[in-house]
């Protein structure tokens, strides 16, 4: 990976519907646990309890984020946006060991994403799909060195 980083920008009021489909978002639980997913036009894309589901976000969360990836990686333009969105639909069903089989096809390292289980399988697929390459951007460490941080570089507000 390259010496260049992932932004994070935290959405305002943590709503969801201000990221765009096909964006990297990252929803925070009230005990703190993270969730990486996919924006898509009628919900969210995720791995969670060894499958690729999708699922609606049904009451407000304490925090919400996008990620943004540096050139050349990351979307910019509404076809990117919707290529990402149309790689996280083509998972939706998967079992962890074929999303295992799909990010090793795409340069991930299987034995790192099997160690890290679920967590970082679910943040290395939402890189792959809206990058196209299944790097480990460490996003999870990006996000909770902004939120401590405060009002850092790496973090700005989105708002509508």
């Amino acid at each position: 990976m390259s010496s260049a980083q992932v932004v994070i920008e935290q959405l305002a009021d943590s709503d969801i519907s201000k990221a765009r489909t096909g964006s990297h978002v990252i929803l925070e639980a009230a005990g703190g646990a993270l969730l990486h997913a996919i924006r898509l036009d009628n919900g969210l894309l995720t791995l969670r309890g060894g499958q690729v589901r999708q699922l609606q976000v049904t009451q407000r969360l304490p925090a919400a984020a996008t990620v943004r990836y540096p050139p050349p990686f990351g979307a910019c333009e509404d076809s990117q946006f919707a290529q990402a969105a149309s790689r996280a639909s083509g998972c939706l069903g998967l079992s962890s060991n074929e999303v295992v089989g799909c990010l090793e096809r795409a340069g991930a390292a299987v034995k790192e994403l099997v160690i890290g289980g679920d967590a970082l399988m679910s943040e290395v697929l939402c890189t792959w799909c809206v990058t196209g390459v299944a790097l480990c951007w460490n996003v999870a460490e990006a996000y909770q060195s902004t939120k401590h941080s405060g009002a850092s570089t790496g973090s700005r507000m989105l708002a509508d």
